[in-house]
């Protein structure tokens, strides 16, 4: 962190900014305890003291901290104009978390994370069926030069998931998926990645379902706000999701499991994609809040949906009453 830290500063030095003028700003995800939050603080800020290599450097000053929930909806908002005033569900998708927010009037009335993004969907689908990456590839000698690397190291699961993800972040796959994957995804393993790909969406979307149900019985959500719903999927992985529901036919199966959910308070479900898959944090953290959004980011309701009763053997353990 600090090496990036010290990049940014030559960078931002060769554009003729002053050293006094620079602020950082950090995102984290909502799945962060108080605890890790904390330790994240301290991090950033000793690693601007390291990169500088100052340690007078006022840090406590020159940071801003800000999840990502908030930053990926703040690029939606000012970045592709989409008013928050409606009904607004935003899912930023990385590698590691989905974060997510739910917005109705300018107003932030749920925010949450969990741990089930990309590694769990297709890096860990990749790594298990290495042969679907030769498969995307095609003709393209640099990515199957990768596949070959790929299969040497496949028996270390660590630097296989690591070697994986490293491809699917590079801008030849990302193209190479983009052109190639709906030619595989009618047979065998591309099939199964589809199909994949759909059960997690669908299951994320249940849930905030179920979210809005709860918000609604304890009068967070009003119901009658808007009749429209429109939900902004952003992250890197959310490219697989984009080819994956791009027609208009897999929208509208979202949008009925979402309305046979909550009762059909929705006429309309749209679903908007990134225009900048990855990036939409780093833009957010550069969006005033109060200034050309207006938008009122405190007063969130707190509460969490934890879903049903597990059953454990023949015994049934109900969550909350556990917990």
């Amino acid at each position: 962190l600090s090496q990036v830290i010290l990049q940014s500063c030559v960078e931002a030095v060769s554009k003729g900014i002053k050293r006094e003028n620079l602020l950082f700003n950090f995102s984290f995800p909502e799945a962060y305890s108080q605890e890790h939050s904390k330790s994240f603080r301290q991090i950033a800020r000793r690693s601007i003291n390291v990169g500088l290599k100052d340690e007078e450097y006022k840090t406590q000053e020159k940071t801003k901290f800000q999840t990502e929930s908030i930053s990926s909806a703040l690029y939606f908002a000012k970045g592709q104009n989409i008013p928050l005033t409606e009904n607004i569900i935003t899912i930023d998708i990385g590698g590691g978390t989905s974060d997510l927010s739910i917005w109705q009037a300018n107003q932030l009335i749920w925010r949450n994370s969990f741990r089930l993004a990309g590694k769990d969907v297709l890096i860990n689908y990749l790594s298990n069926n290495l042969t679907l990456i030769k498969e995307i590839s095609g003709n393209d000698e640099l990515l199957l030069s990768t596949y070959d690397d790929l299969q040497k190291i496949r028996t270390s699961k660590t630097k296989l998931a690591n070697g994986i993800e490293l491809l699917v972040n590079s801008s030849t796959f990302g193209h190479a998926f983009k052109n190639r994957f709906n030619i595989v995804a009618g047979r065998d393993k591309g099939k199964e990645l589809k199909n994949l790909t759909e059960l997690t969406l669908s299951g994320i979307l249940y849930y905030i379902s179920l979210v809005l149900n709860h918000l609604i019985e304890e009068g967070h959500f009003k119901k009658n706000h808007s009749k429209t719903l429109r939900i902004c999927l952003g992250g890197k992985a959310s490219t697989l999701y984009k080819i994956v529901f791009e027609d208009i036919e897999e929208q509208e199966r979202l949008s009925k499991m979402i309305n046979k959910v909550t009762g059909n308070i929705f006429e309309s479900v749209a679903v908007e994609f990134t225009s900048v898959p990855k990036h939409e944090v780093a833009y957010g953290l550069l969006v005033d809040k109060e200034g050309s959004t207006e938008l009122f980011t405190d007063d969130k309701w707190q509460g969490t949906v934890l879903g049903e009763d597990v059953l454990i053997g023949k015994n049934k353990f109900g969550i909350v009453k556990e917990l």
